[in-house]
């Protein structure tokens, strides 16, 4: 039996889009909350770090789950949480840089 495109992007997509943002928030929990104790020298650059984990899992969650599971959404509210969380990851992606060149 063969997949149609459409299948693939229906349900293989949003299913392969949840494992992996589950994946990058679970990591981001753990080096906020257990890494960054760990090693306390780096625990700005931790958080920061950390920080771009949750949001990027954020970021990958409303573009491959959210986005194809409720297509009719209010296009003006998911615009912003996708800016929003966007943003928040380039921010931490900076932070977390910044502090790991000057640390």
């Amino acid at each position: 039996m063969v997949l149609s495109h459409r299948v693939v992007f229906r349900w293989i997509v949003p299913v392969v889009a949840a494992g992996w943002s589950g994946a990058l928030i679970l990591a981001g929990m753990w080096v906020i909350l257990e890494a960054a104790t760990r090693w306390p020298i780096l625990y700005v650059p931790l958080v920061a770090g950390g920080t771009s984990l949750l949001s990027a899992g954020n970021v990958v969650f409303l573009a491959g789950v959210a986005d194809r599971l409720f297509p009719n959404a209010r296009l003006a509210i998911v615009e912003w949480l996708e800016i929003i969380s966007c943003l928040m990851f380039f921010l931490s992606s900076v932070a977390c840089l910044v502090t790991l060149a000057f640390a």
